[in-house]
């Protein structure tokens, strides 16, 4: 190592021949024969070494050796003492395949991480220093190649820190080199990461300049970070209420990008919204308000059922009838018109037959006669329980109400399109022709059989 070995020999001359006087047997290290076997011009095989130049190969195994050589003592000068030799040793083990260079890299750079450094200077030492000096050297090119490729693999660094030139894709962020590529705040970045199982458990008690996270994870939360939107927003964008957005919501419609763990507000994907508004709406023809074309959002009112369930029957394509409301300034489901009877009959449980007031119509009675009617033991009578909170009622069932209608009809409805009312029934009592049913003595309120009818008309005619 000394730049005129003739002259260090004949300054030395007692220690030499003391060495030599006092030589004896010893292990010959693979450092030894190694370089030996070099200055012989015999062959060698290491990967590593053997395309470098002497001089290269063996300061590589000095630095290496003295980064992981175990300290003693340091001098005056602030120099490390220690054994020289044997610290080379060291390094040309390390240096004596690729995969124990790459062991070394990985401990060296897990201690740059872990010392808080930002950038990439000081990234593996000396050894990195050693090869950004000689970096013009063609013969370290390879290994130049294997040590960055390794930075980049392992290193939360990026080109723009100039390791070894600058080139090279990142492949991992700390939260502090995060929040500069992405602008988004470190402390919101750490919180979405948690909460989604990219910083493990073992890691959140570190520094955020500590904290190590793959780029696709910190692109994919930066992301959803920038698309979110609130549930009052995701609300006006649907044009529904906070309370059935929240029912959509646990239902499993919208899912939330995060906030679901973390001490942060729930957060929602615009983009998505948007999307599923488009497939929901996109191709629908538009058309005015109608006495039952009626906005989605509010056709549930008055049937004792909520609106989500209306939305997943309009979603399973259940409705036939649907239209935009010509009012663009609506948005979401307010916008979405559908038919009243036909949502009614689709969430509504209808009966087995005829109210008390659908069956006076049926037979044109007035509401008092009417109700007697339907208690007069004509027809068959069974209790409807509705469910969902509503009080149950008596209905005539369908059966009996049409087996009855075949054979008999009110008064009112026979005198429809013949003559009045009051005169029919002038003539039929006349004639001797009684109803089978009657509430009061006037006209009205009177059912008749269909054969004496139609037997008084051809009579009549």
């Amino acid at each position: 190592m000394k730049l005129d070995f003739a002259a260090h020999v004949r300054t030395n001359w007692r220690e030499i021949e003391k060495s030599i006087a006092e030589v004896k047997d010893t292990e010959v290290h693979p450092y030894d024969s190694y370089f030996f076997d070099r200055v012989a011009g015999k062959q060698t095989g290491n990967e590593l070494l053997d395309p470098l130049p002497y001089f290269a190969a063996l300061r590589l195994c000095t630095i290496i050796g003295d980064m992981v050589a175990p300290v003693t003592s340091r001098g005056r000068t602030g120099k490390r003492i220690g054994l020289t030799h044997p610290s080379r040793r060291m390094g040309f083990d390390v240096l004596s395949s690729r995969s124990s260079l790459l062991s070394f890299l990985t401990v060296t750079g897990d201690s740059f991480v872990n010392d808080n450094h930002r950038k990439a200077l000081g990234l593996y030492g000396k050894f990195g220093e050693y090869l950004t000096a000689n970096i013009d050297m063609a013969e370290l090119q390879p290994m130049i190649e294997m040590v960055r490729d390794h930075a980049f693999e392992n290193v939360p660094i990026g080109p723009e820190d100039g390791f070894l030139g600058g080139a090279g894709v990142r492949r991992w962020h700390t939260l502090r080199s995060a929040e500069l590529e992405t602008g988004v705040y470190f402390t919101v970045l750490r919180k979405i990461l948690v909460e989604r199982g990219a910083i493990p458990p073992s890691e959140r008690g570190k520094k955020d300049s500590s904290v190590v996270v793959s780029v696709a994870d910190v692109e994919a939360a930066a992301a959803d970070y920038n698309d979110r939107i609130s549930l009052e927003a995701l609300a006006d964008r649907l044009g529904l209420l906070h309370v059935t957005v929240r029912r959509l919501v646990r239902a499993g419609l919208f899912r939330s990008i995060y906030g679901t763990t973390s001490n942060m507000k729930e957060m929602f994907s615009r983009r998505d919204t948007d999307a599923m508004l488009e497939q929901w709406m996109g191709g629908l023809e538009t058309t005015p308000l109608t006495e039952n074309l009626v906005p989605l959002r509010t056709a549930t009112r008055g049937f004792g059922r909520q609106s989500t369930e209306l939305i997943f029957a309009y979603l399973d394509g259940k409705l036939s009838t649907k239209y935009l409301d010509e009012d663009a300034s609506k948005t979401g489901f307010e916008r979405i018109l559908v038919d009243r009877r036909e949502v009614r009959a689709l969430l509504v449980k209808q009966p087995p037959g005829h109210k008390i007031h659908e069956l006076s119509d049926k037979f044109n009675l007035q509401s008092r006669p009417g109700k007697a009617f339907f208690y007069s033991g004509f027809f068959e009578i069974v209790r409807w329980e509705p469910g969902h909170g509503r009080k149950a009622f008596d209905v005539a069932t369908s059966e009996s109400v049409e087996r009855f209608f075949r054979d008999h009809d009110s008064l009112t409805n026979f005198s429809a399109g013949w003559m009045k009312r009051n005169q029919l029934h002038r003539v039929l009592k006349a004639a001797g022709i009684t109803p089978l049913w009657s509430h009061t003595g006037t006209s009205i309120n009177n059912v008749f059989r269909r054969a004496d009818i139609e037997e008084f008309r051809k009579r009549s005619s």
